[in-house]
């Protein structure tokens, strides 16, 4: 799907190249996107061209790819893996938006320093790896929920201004200017490097037993904390 003119797909769209790269010039608007294959790369090098409803999935025994190129802007319906793991790449400038509106999970690797936006009312879990090497990808949560269960986490930034974050994860400075942050999983533990809430934003607190990180939510701070005059919600199923 190279060449001087864009391309227009519809339907639901499966890239089977067995290794290449696929680069995208026009819209693929309608349809959910599989990305599958030996290292097939779907590089994204307009902008708003994939389907803002699409979930974009990966499949196959190695890496597939789905590639926003500099400065590229999309909206997408969520990220999902199928099989295998998926990576996302985010060039310089590049801002992937997803508007989740059921739940979906994405076990594949973040690379390269552009930015991942949550909105949409459904669940978002990451469970894979953010790799800093080139550039922290960097992540916001304006609506629903982004659960992250991973330690790889830890040198990437994560800013919520509405929907919740949460999980049993290892994440880099954490800042709220509204929505909730809520460690753990039921309870569990949330490792962060820096953690800044203002009178916007809630901390989410589950306690259902008496040892931290399984009978109650636990968040671990190495670096600076301001609490900000944040609400703290308590959500209590435990009698001593």
């Amino acid at each position: 799907l190279a060449g001087a003119s864009p391309n227009t797909l519809s339907g639901d769209v499966t890239f089977i190249s067995g290794g290449g790269v696929v680069a995208n010039k026009g819209t693929i608007s309608t349809g959910n996107i599989t990305i599958h294959g030996i290292d097939d790369t779907l590089v994204n090098t307009a902008t708003n061209s994939l389907g803002d409803a699409a979930i974009v999935s990966f499949t196959g025994a190695f890496t597939p790819t789905l590639d926003l190129a500099v400065a590229a802007t999309d909206t997408i319906g969520g990220l999902s893996s199928l099989s295998g793991i998926g990576s996302v790449a985010l060039r310089t400038g590049s801002t992937l938006t997803l508007n989740t509106t059921t739940d979906q999970s994405y076990s594949g690797d973040f690379f390269d320093d552009g930015t991942v936006v949550k909105t949409g009312t459904g669940n978002q879990t990451f469970t894979g790896t953010c790799d800093a090497s080139l550039g922290a990808p960097s992540f916001s949560v304006n609506a629903g929920t982004l659960i992250v269960n991973s330690t790889t986490f830890g040198s990437c930034p994560f800013a919520v201004s509405g929907g919740k974050l949460k999980g049993s994860a290892t994440l880099g400075n954490v800042s709220l200017t509204g929505g909730t942050i809520a460690p753990g999983n039921s309870p569990g533990t949330m490792n962060v490097a820096s953690l800044t809430l203002n009178s916007s934003s809630t901390f989410e607190e589950e306690i259902a037993g008496a040892t931290a990180g399984s009978g109650y939510d636990q968040l671990i701070a190495t670096g600076a904390v301001s609490l900000g005059n944040a609400t703290l919600s308590v959500l209590p199923t435990y009698t001593p």
